[in-house]
């Protein structure tokens, strides 16, 4: 594998997939990241061996997979400050990373090591990143802390008429927020509870 992309578009990417993986795990492979490169779209996959995040942006290059450290590679991209980032895989050895004057060189895992996580099932609904993150910000300030009503320390999301609906409360105070979604659920009745950290994102359903 060999690819070129922007270092802060690669630091944003590492940023959002190492969110989820877990600083102590009996799995090596889970405290990696799977970095892919396919049809010009390259992408970074990281998980707790139960959930999996993935973040996909355009990239130039030759086709492969690498798994690596996440948590070093993380400290590496957040020196690179917008520089052009090149990086090229020695199949079973490493992965080396260059830019104008610095050269980080991570030992891979064999990519099958990393944990498979089955594909989602059920209903799933298309919306843009901007739209859901505004609408979560603008009502978890009014959902429950550390309340054993459980419930209440999430946000609501449902879709009533095809419109996606955000609703929080700790039952003294209620926020609501309404959005469209790109691609509606395919069954309307869908409906979750979505326990928010702010500076993480989502980090479970209840």
């Amino acid at each position: 594998m060999k690819f070129n992309t922007v270092a802060k578009e690669f630091q944003k990417a590492l940023e959002v997939v190492e969110g989820i993986i877990p600083a102590r795990t009996p799995l090596p492979a889970a405290t990696h990241v799977l970095i892919e490169l396919k049809s010009g779209v390259l992408t970074l996959t990281g998980t707790d061996a139960s959930n999996q995040v993935q973040y996909s942006f355009p990239a130039e290059g030759e086709e492969g997979v690498a798994l690596v450290p996440a948590r070093k590679l993380l400290a590496f991209a957040k020196t690179l400050q917008g520089r052009e980032l090149h990086a090229q895989s020695t199949p079973g050895k490493h992965l080396t990373f260059t830019t104008e004057n610095i050269e980080l060189a991570l030992p891979e895992l064999p990519p099958n090591d990393f944990p498979n996580v089955p594909a989602p099932t059920g209903n799933s609904f298309k919306v843009d990143q901007a739209t859901l993150c505004m609408a979560l910000r603008r009502t978890v300030f009014a959902a429950a802390v550390d309340d054993e009503r459980h419930v209440l320390c999430g946000c609501y999301l449902h879709f009533p008429d095809g419109q996606g609906r955000v609703v929080a409360t700790d039952s003294r105070r209620l926020a609501l927020v309404e959005f469209t979604p790109t691609t509606p659920p395919s069954d309307p009745n869908l409906q979750c509870i979505t326990r928010i950290v702010l500076e993480g994102g989502l980090v479970d359903h209840v």
